[in-house]
């Protein structure tokens, strides 16, 4: 079997089971167990301590499971440098703001529009590492472009649509605010008018992020800001 070294078990952050084996470290094919899909089958790590007690490791959380599932759809350099500790999976929420009346074309994102805190922290409508879209965050201040965004949605956003794109592609099409909307209280275990993707997606690194909004009739009072909530991989 393959044997593994340390950071391949930190990477993965898997639970360990008892082996018969004098081996270190290897893989255990297991499609009993959940813990990770790792180029298409499930798999689990065991690590056998010269005490010849299994270690156990901690497993890992559902947003970090769903960037290790889907790990084999990075380039090998990065699949690599996590291995080795050269690349770190990190929380990470993109953010942009966009005044009703100086929005274009439904774009919530600009393309020619650099960094500036409290409105986006994408340039000009990329970012520069991979990441993975996990949940999407979308909220509202009628007065106040450093307002607390905690409004509720008017009916001409909350009727609208969302759409995000990358590269010329549509990852979601036609989602429907109404659907995750918070109206008449929300529950604590989510974030205020949240969406959280049961199939996330990757922004390869440097490739074009946007987000459009469909409104469901016109509106020009008030600003709009997205969150875009997931994981990026980054250089140590």
């Amino acid at each position: 079997m393959e044997n593994l070294n340390e950071n391949e078990i930190v990477l993965l952050g898997l639970n360990n089971a008892d082996v018969n084996t004098d081996e270190d470290v290897i893989i255990v094919e297991d499609t009993e167990v959940e813990e990770a899909v790792i180029n298409g089958v499930k798999r689990k790590i065991v690590r056998k301590p010269k005490d010849n007690k299994v270690k156990i490791e901690m497993g890992a959380n559902n947003k970090r499971t769903q960037v290790l599932e889907r790990i084999g759809q990075l380039s090998k350099e990065k699949q690599n440098g996590l291995i080795k500790g050269q690349f770190q999976i990190s929380d990470k929420v993109l953010y942009s703001l966009m005044t009703l009346s100086e929005m274009k074309d439904g774009a919530l994102i600009k393309t020619d529009g650099g960094t500036s805190k409290g409105v986006r922290n994408i340039s000009n409508g990329k970012y520069s590492h991979d990441f993975l879209l996990q949940a999407i965050q979308l909220v509202y201040d009628e007065t106040d472009a450093n307002g607390t965004f905690d409004a509720d949605l008017p009916p001409e956003i909350l009727n609208g649509e969302i759409a995000i794109l990358s590269n010329g592609k549509t990852l979601i099409e036609d989602l429907p605010v109404i659907s995750f909307a918070s109206v008449n209280g929300y529950p604590i275990d989510k974030k205020f008018n949240e969406y959280r993707l049961d199939n996330p997606k990757w922004f390869k690194a440097d490739t074009d992020i946007k987000a459009n909004l469909s409104l469901s009739a016109a509106l020009t009072d008030g600003h709009v800001k997205i969150l875009l909530i997931g994981s990026e991989i980054r250089p140590l």
